[in-house]
């Protein structure tokens, strides 16, 4: 009875954390004017993940269309850097890391992006410019880790403080020259 409950509240945990991310998902931005939040691959390493495969999986795991509110949410100048590897346990108490593999070594990130969150060109288009229909953040000093998970494919996050708001700005259309998919 007590590790069934545990079980749930374990479940209940991580479902809450999850809609903290604003549950996003992939999709089809052209409601926003925008291009479309990064693809999830499914990325196998045998080795340290590169800063060009770190990027890809962060832009996985933080891009997307919320359920709730019909945002969306893409990273834009994002740069990383990949740190040498640390024990699991010394990452354990900083980061939420999912499906982890406690027994591989996880990767240390950092890095800074530029938040950009849109509404719908229709909903802009109530009150002003629906090509203006997006504001952007700077994140300058974000801190994440990658981790390996018991299925062997690898996942990553990063996240900092927003510094600063511009609204009514442009969506992102492409990403930059030189930005992972």
């Amino acid at each position: 009875m007590r590790m069934a409950m545990r079980a749930v509240w374990l479940v209940g945990c991580a479902g809450a954390i999850w809609s903290q991310h604003a549950a996003a998902m992939p999709g089809d931005a052209s409601a926003w004017g925008a291009r479309d939040p990064g693809a999830c691959p499914t990325i196998a390493l045998k080795s340290a993940p590169s800063p060009a495969e770190v990027a890809t999986m962060v832009r996985c795991k933080h891009e997307g269309i919320a359920s709730a509110g019909g945002e969306l949410r893409l990273m834009e100048n994002l740069k990383v850097a990949v740190g040498e590897s640390i024990p699991f346990v010394t990452a354990y108490n900083a980061y939420v890391m999912p499906e982890a593999d406690t027994r591989s070594r996880v990767y240390p990130i950092r890095g800074s992006f530029t938040w950009v969150t849109c509404k719908t060109r229709h909903d802009a288009a109530i009150y002003g410019n629906p090509d203006k229909n997006c504001y952007e953040t700077d994140v300058a000093d974000a801190k994440g880790v990658c981790w390996k998970t018991s299925f062997s494919d690898w996942r990553c996050l990063l996240s900092g403080s927003a510094l600063g708001r511009r609204d009514a700005t442009s969506p992102p259309k492409t990403l930059a020259a030189g930005q992972a998919r």
